[in-house]
This record gives C-alpha cells, sequence and structure tokens, in this order.
C-alpha cells in the first residue's frame, strides 16, 4: 500500500501547526461556554493551552522576521496593547457586561 507523498507532506504540515491545534482546542472549548459552564476544568484547560499555542504562534512569527528590530518592536508593541486591553477589562471594564443575560 503505497501512500501519495503529496498528501503526506500536507498533513504532516498542517499537523505540526500550532495555529491549527490552537483553533482545534479553542473550538472544543466553545460548547461549554454556550452552556454556562466555561469555567469547569476541561474547558479552562483547553482555553489556556489554546491560548498559549497562539501565543507561541505570534512569537514565532515575530522571531522569523526578516528585520529583527521590527519584529521586537511588534511584539512590544501587541503585549503592550494586550496587557491594557486585560487590565482595562479587569479594573475598568467590568460594567460593561452588566447587561449581559445571566
Amino acid at each position: 500500500m503505497s501512500s501519495d507523498p503529496l498528501r503526506t507532506a500536507v498533513w504532516r504540515k498542517l499537523v505540526l501547526q500550532p495555529l491549527v491545534w490552537a483553533a482545534a482546542l479553542l473550538g472544543t472549548a466553545i460548547p461549554w461556554y454556550l452552556s454556562g459552564h466555561g469555567l469547569d476544568f476541561v474547558p479552562y484547560l483547553l482555553v489556556l493551552v489554546g491560548g498559549a499555542l497562539c501565543g507561541m504562534t505570534f512569537v514565532n512569527a515575530t522571531l522569523g522576521m526578516k528585520r529583527t528590530g521590527l519584529g521586537a518592536v511588534i511584539h512590544f508593541v501587541v503585549a503592550v496593547v494586550a496587557g491594557g486591553a486585560m487590565w482595562w477589562l479587569v479594573f475598568r471594564g467590568n460594567t460593561i457586561f452588566d447587561d449581559s443575560p445571566r
């Protein structure tokens, strides 16, 4: 039984992409969040690992840039913006969820 080398190469390349795994993990966690059980251990772990894989993909993309200075600046800017957004959501933006259904 022989396998198609092109199909094997595409499959291997797809399996080795962390962003594909991140999408799969985050997609698997969505039903728990929609049913209201998003803070259980399993969906929390899925989202945690999926987020780490997204972060790893971003870091690899910035490290792989030909202009390393630009990659460092982009990495810094995204880190500051993401950190600021998380800070705002925790300390100042908690009223935006007051109108959401419970």
